[in-house]
């Protein structure tokens, strides 16, 4: 064999070497190294890395940043309805449909368990889902299940699922829960129905009754607020002319013990009150003029009485 065609052949091999010990990490992914099939340590990050040729090294790449949608309790034929994971027994003995759809993603801190456990992942991540699902309605009835369920079973189940060991073990991620389903069997659907708008018809009502209430309530103190306001208006009328009498008979009487003719004085007081007096009552509608001149040239004394009915002239 020529020299020439043994380098070239030497060079190609050498070249193959290189080749096959450079791996390119793309964004988002996160690779494990296996030599032999053990797992190197750290795992390998975007960017170009070498390894050990001629399948020494094994690269396992996986996006990240990659999110699997997983559809659980899945309502499924009515020829399988009997069947199906998402048919639950409640706590009252009835039974319910229910079904979500779980979205994860891969754990970068733990590729290891994730690749370990990918052949059978979405079935033990399936089966801790339904022993969630099973005792979550077991605990409960069916009509507060059907009216509160949609919210209350996806917040339930994510909170279990983080609590447990299941996100380690399968090296995955718990995002959340979306498409919650909760449903009656077929054969009694309409009848729940009927319940469900009997009940969202009674809420109606109810929560009619509230406002109402509120308003009577807004009304009556406002109510409340205009009568206190209107009798401490009065009260402070009633005072200030009670002291504005008392204080015109004070002076009245000092004139009335300084004056030396106390008769004509007190004439003149008594003149006084009852101009006052009739003048009042034909304000009031109650008298009307009978003679202008019975006190002299003011008309201010008042006998007969007035009707309403027949005008005095």
């Amino acid at each position: 064999m020529k020299p020439y065609l043994v380098w070239t052949i030497f060079l190609l091999f050498l070249f193959t070497l290189v080749l096959s010990s450079l791996v390119q990490i793309n964004q988002g992914e996160t690779a494990l190294l296996l030599r032999f099939g053990a797992q190197v340590k750290p795992n390998l990050n975007p960017g170009l890395h070498m390894v050990l040729p001629l399948g020494m090294d094994k690269v396992v790449k996986v996006r990240i940043d990659a999110v699997q949608s997983l559809s659980l309790g899945d309502i499924l034929e009515e020829e399988n309805e009997g069947n199906q994971p998402g048919r639950l027994v409640t706590g009252d003995q009835n039974l319910i449909l229910a079904g979500l759809a779980l979205r994860i993603q891969p754990d970068g801190q733990n590729l290891w368990q994730f690749y370990l456990q990918a052949p059978v992942r979405e079935q033990l991540l399936r089966a801790e889902v339904e022993a969630i699902m099973a005792t979550w309605a077991a605990a409960k009835g069916v009509d507060q299940l059907l009216l509160e369920g949609r919210i209350s079973l996806g917040r339930e189940l994510a909170m279990r699922l983080r609590e447990g060991p299941i996100e380690k073990e399968l090296g995955i991620r718990i995002l959340e829960m979306t498409g919650t389903t909760i449903n009656p069997p077929k054969e009694v659907q309409s009848s729940f129905d009927l319940v469900a708008r009997s009940e969202a018809n009674r809420q109606t009502l109810v929560t009619k009754a509230q406002q109402d209430s509120q308003t009577n309530v807004l009304v009556a103190q406002s109510d409340a607020y205009r009568l206190k306001a209107t009798a401490e208006a009065d009260g402070f009328a009633l005072r200030e002319g009670a002291k504005k009498d008392v204080e015109r008979f004070r002076l009245r009487m000092s004139a009335l013990l300084e004056n030396p003719d106390r008769p004509s004085h007190f004439r003149r007081i008594w003149e006084e009150e009852t101009s006052r007096m009739f003048t009042k009552l034909k304000d009031q509608g109650r008298i009307g003029l009978l003679d202008g001149g019975l006190l002299g040239e003011a008309p201010d004394f008042y006998l007969a009485p007035f009707s309403p009915s027949r005008p005095f002239p």
